[in-house]
């Protein structure tokens, strides 16, 4: 919730309802370059590549899908 909160700004507010499975781009917390940036943030996070042809793009939108599809990355490497 820290990378969104500096990626939205310091004036603006993570919406209240964000949970696991809030679609970050359908919501409009974050758009198409945020997106890229939060992927960026992940890899480096967890010293992983997430290679986005290997997954089901509605899995990556959401909190929870991103966390396992991380999750199972560095469990396979």
């Amino acid at each position: 919730m820290g990378w969104l909160q500096e990626r939205v700004g310091a004036d603006a507010e993570v919406p209240a309802d964000l949970g696991p499975e809030t679609d970050l781009l359908e919501k409009a917390v974050i758009d198409s370059m945020g997106f890229l940036e939060l992927i960026a943030f992940l890899e480096d996070e967890a010293d992983c590549t997430i290679d986005l042809m290997e997954v089901d793009p509605d899995n990556l939108t959401s909190i929870r899908g991103l966390c396992n599809h991380v999750a199972d990355t560095v469990g396979s490497g």
